[in-house]
């Protein structure tokens, strides 16, 4: 049987929908799951419409593209079409709980976002301010941390 090429990207965004969909119902309900503890063990749940496959598609697949994963806009909230989107993985990294949000200039985001935005030596600032407890003005103006 020979396949189309319409049928190969078929294939490929429902086995990227699928791994997402059952990597989020693991994560949540499976207690032997890597990083159980962060989502099952935290009582973060999957909406009860989503627990199928094809309700999750219904509401995911018109936004989902190769390389996106699904992310909870509110880590403290359960997986819903309300709370979740697609996102990159820098979009991701950004968006933890752990994340350290600065605010400079009266705009807030996180310090990896601002030393890409300023086009800054990402280890030199991160050694200042966290090591030797520098502003972050003197971090982000000082002369050695541009690229």
């Amino acid at each position: 049987m020979i396949r189309s090429k319409s049928y190969y990207r078929w294939e490929e965004e429902f086995r990227g929908l699928h791994n997402s969909w059952f990597g989020m119902n693991r994560r949540c309900y499976n207690p032997r799951a890597p990083f159980y503890a962060d989502y099952g063990g935290r009582n973060i749940k999957v909406d009860e419409r989503w627990r199928d496959f094809q309700n999750f598609l219904v509401d995911m697949r018109s936004t989902w593209k190769k390389g996106l994963t699904l992310e909870r806009i509110d880590n403290n909230k359960d997986y819903s079409k309300e709370n979740c989107r697609w996102a990159t993985r820098q979009e991701q990294a950004n968006n933890r709980r752990s994340s350290r949000f600065i605010t400079y200039n009266g705009e807030t985001k996180t310090l990896e976002t601002w030393i890409k935005t300023l086009g800054l030596k990402s280890n030199n600032v991160r050694q200042q301010f966290y090591c030797y407890k520098w502003s972050i003005e003197k971090c982000f103006t000082h002369k050695k941390n541009f690229i």
